[in-house]
Formats: structure tokens, sequence, C-alpha cells
């Protein structure tokens, strides 16, 4: 059987249109919305000011340029070239089991520290007199 479609629209389907128009407009009011945000955020500063924003590290640069073998931490030891977190650790480890060093080159008792790691770092480390 086939029964007829009038062409009126009740209440509940107009209901329903009325919520769906109002679902689509505060969608695409949010989108929009938050893409403009987006795109004032990202065009508002230079790349300069950007870098300006950036909080100066803990320690200036200059601190960082020689270390005491003796008293450098970890975190410190990672900052030479070519010392990554393993090699820190060993020469913390080092240093721990076997008394303070007492000159830079001994550094290459340290495993994984050879001449050519040592010819890299020794402009970086170095160790006081502890006399």
């Amino acid at each position: 059987m086939i029964t007829e479609v009038s062409g009126r629209v009740g209440k509940a389907q107009k209901l329903l249109l009325a919520v769906t128009a109002l679902f689509v407009t505060f969608t695409l009011a949010f989108f929009i919305g938050r893409s403009s945000v987006h795109a004032q955020i990202t065009t508002e500063r230079a790349p300069e000011e950007m870098v300006r924003a950036l909080p100066e590290p803990e320690t200036p640069p200059e601190a960082v340029q020689r270390l005491d073998l003796n008293r450098a931490e970890r975190w410190e030891l990672e900052a030479l070239p070519g010392i990554g977190p393993v090699l820190a650790e060993r020469i913390v480890a080092w240093r721990s089991a076997n008394g303070p060093f007492v000159s830079a080159e001994q550094i290459m008792d340290v495993e994984g520290i050879g001449e050519g790691k040592f010819a890299e770092i020794r402009d970086s480390i170095y160790v006081e007199d502890t006399q």
C-alpha cells in the first residue's frame, strides 16, 4: 500500500528543524571563532617577539663553558659535546666509586670516553686543585 504524504509539516517536525538549525549555527560559530582566534594568536606576534617571550635559561651560557669534573652535576655534564645521559651518569658513578678526579685527562678512565671524546671536551672541563 502506498500512502500519500501530505505537504504539511507538523509541530514536532518544525521543532526538530529549529533545533537542528540552532545546532548547526552554534557549531559553525564555534569553529569559525576558534579558527580566527588561532589566526590571531599566530599572526599577532612577530617571530622576534616570540623569542623574547621565552624564559631565560637558569644557567647563563658563560657558566657552562668550563666544568669542574669534581663538582659538575649529571645534567651539567650532559651539556658537554658528545656527552649524553649515559656517559654523564658513568662520569658521576666513576667519581663516586673512585673519588675525585686528579686531572682532566683521567676522565678517559670512564668507560666510553677515549682520546677522541676527550679531545672534544678538553677545553670544556678542568679539575680544580683540591690541595
